[in-house]
């Protein structure tokens, strides 16, 4: 546009032609920037630009929180996958005992080993690619759910996350590889029986040390992976219960946000600008359910160097500039803790006058006394882009009030120092209206849009958003890690209780015999209890030693992603303890309990 020389930059979106390189289409866009340039100048930045082509909101390369994000998710995703596959190999060594005797009959009519570890694959690796395609049809409802969680600004709005070709042959290759890779062990043991103890029928076939060792090992992998994912769970669901707690310092109910860019081309001068927002002001304050208008924000804002007068100079000191009117306080909830606040005659008049947050108290030397001082600002002598000041006076404000901490740098932040100028000493191109309501703060952006029309027909309003909506943005994040790392650790668990259970019936089943002999000698319902839940817990024991030990180094990398809580902290690893002590004891419980109630007469009789 004619009218928009000012801009640092203009993004014009190209698809490039099928074949074409980004050099060669930089280069050919920078020749034709040039052309344009030459033919009408007035539209082109007289300091001069720069022709640079890259990728559209780099929507194919994951960068910032959302590549740390997906790194941590597929790694849990990963771990979910090794404890699902330990399963299926559980189940297959304990399906591979019980076909002993069908292995040694094939092997004794003439069958090879490498024909029967072929069968034995063949029929792992059908099961798994049925599995595979159970799960892409539960992934069609769960990506719907994802998406939902997913925070707005992870991915463009012209984005569409579903389920296409490069994922399906992805999840096809994941289904084979791990049909194969873990259902090779089990057709290897299964392939070579005792030939003449399975033709026998003996008890016990196939289920020697060797296999139950192997059986034992997976359970214990099971549960050490999940005590991974459910202390990253832990840990993730502590940061946004931190973060949905912290104090802001700010009241953000019934808080209306909406932008109001003024066109530089249109609006030139300080007082220009300054006369529309005062007037606009007015017109709002005037709304019917209205308690308080002013332009600015208690956050964001440029860093600026400052000097107090009458102290030694220090060219490396930064102070953060806020801008407000008079009912800023009002508005946003913010205490006053010294002083005054400014108001609206000096608003109007842009008198240089200031209010400070406490957190830049600790910037004035001890014994000076903060209200009265007169601090120089850097930013009054040399305003940011596209923003207007009075230069010609000196760039210098008096401190009238001390005013109360807010998380103005981030949640996640400490208050940084402050200083809050009227927002009539510097004019930005573009001022956020803000305002507080008496009901649903939402219901005043008709009137308010009606009232800049009758200023001004051409005046356009940005997207209205709500003070809640801004703080809440910085909690979509650690919500969308939490609710997917909590998914996945209950399933992680579900599925090493289904191989607790699943190992123990085995044995139950491999030792009905010996449990009938211990009750026929005397033993107890109670011992045999014991005895199989005693089996059951060493085995989880020595899982969550492994995993606990695991866990303190893995979850390290979740250091970005933690806030209120350490990685190593004791409340997440006894919360789970007492989470999988619960969990694995039904598990171990439900075999225990058949096991003792086997009947020793019908025990004995079974060959």
């Amino acid at each position: 546009s004619p009218a928009r020389t000012d801009l640092p930059w203009v993004n014009p979106v190209v698809r490039l032609r099928s074949g074409t390189t980004g050099a060669v289409a930089e280069q050919q866009l920078d020749a034709l920037h040039k052309a344009l340039a030459s033919e009408k100048p007035a539209t082109f930045p007289k300091q001069g630009y720069t022709t640079s082509l890259r990728n559209y909101l780099d929507v194919t390369v994951a960068s910032g929180e959302m590549r740390t994000s997906l790194q941590l998710l597929l790694g849990a995703v990963g771990f979910v996958l090794l404890i699902a596959c330990a399963n299926v190999a559980n189940l297959q060594l304990s399906r591979g005992t019980a076909r002993a005797r069908e292995m040694a009959v094939r092997m004794s009519v003439g069958a090879g080993r490498g024909r029967l570890v072929r069968q034995l694959l063949t029929e792992s690796v059908l099961l798994a690619v049925v599995g595979g395609a159970a799960g892409i049809l539960f992934a069609l409802g769960a990506t719907r759910a994802i998406v939902a969680l997913m925070p707005e600004f992870y991915v463009p709005n012209e984005s569409r996350v579903s389920l296409n070709a490069p994922v399906l042959l992805f999840s096809l290759a994941v289904s084979l590889l791990t049909g194969i890779v873990f259902g090779l062990a089990p057709a290897l043991q299964t392939s070579k029986p005792d030939l003449t103890d399975s033709l026998k029928g003996a008890r016990g076939t196939g289920s020697g040390t060797e296999g139950r060792r192997g059986r034992n090992v997976l359970v214990v992998a099971e549960v050490a992976l999940s005590v991974v994912l459910l202390v990253s769970a832990g840990l993730t669901i502590r940061t946004f219960l931190a973060l949905t707690n912290v104090d802001t310092g700010i009241r953000a109910d019934r808080v209306l946000v909406v932008g109001v860019p003024l066109p530089p081309a249109k609006y030139t001068t300080l007082d220009g600008r300054n006369r529309f927002a005062e007037e606009l002001l007015e017109r709002v304050r005037g709304l019917p359910g209205v308690e308080g208008a002013t332009f600015g924000l208690p956050f964001g804002g440029p860093q600026s160097p400052f000097s107090i007068l009458g102290q030694p100079a220090d060219e490396s000191k930064r102070i953060g500039i806020n801008l407000g009117g008079a009912d800023h306080l009002r508005v946003f909830g913010i205490q006053l803790r010294r002083g005054r606040m400014f108001d609206a005659a000096e608003v109007r008049r842009g008198d240089r006058v200031a209010v400070l947050n406490e957190s830049a108290l600790k910037l004035w030397p001890a014994g000076v006394e903060p209200l009265g001082s007169r601090v120089r600002l850097g930013v009054l002598q040399q305003p940011p882009p596209r923003t207007l000041a009075d230069t010609a006076r000196p760039p210098e404000v008096t401190i009238v009030g001390v005013i109360a901490d807010t998380r103005n740098a981030g949640i996640r932040a400490d208050p940084a120092p402050t200083l809050v100028l009227p927002y009539s000493v510097i004019a930005q191109m573009q001022r956020n209206l803000a305002v507080r309501s008496a009901a649903d703060p939402n219901l005043l952006l008709n009137p308010i849009r009606a009232e800049v029309r009758a200023m001004d027909a051409e005046q356009p309003l940005n997207r209205p958003i709500t003070m809640r909506e801004i703080l809440g943005q910085e909690v979509l994040q650690p919500r969308f890690t939490m609710a997917l790392f909590s998914t996945l650790a209950a399933l992680g668990l579900l599925l090493a209780a289904a191989g607790i259970y699943s190992v123990l019936s085995f044995h139950v089943t491999l030792r009905t015999h010996e449990l009938g002999l211990r009750m026929a000698l005397g033993a107890r319902r109670a011992q045999v209890l014991g005895l199989m839940l005693a089996m059951g817990g060493r085995l989880v024991l020595v899982g969550l030693v492994i995993g606990i030990a695991a866990s303190l180094a893995s979850t390290r990398l979740l250091r970005s992603q933690l806030f209120g809580v350490q990685p190593a902290d004791p409340a997440a690893y006894a919360g789970v303890a007492g989470v999988l002590a619960l969990v694995t004891f039904f598990a171990c419980y439900l075999p225990a309990r058949r096991a003792a109630g086997v009947d020793p007469m019908v025990a004995l009789r079974q060959e």
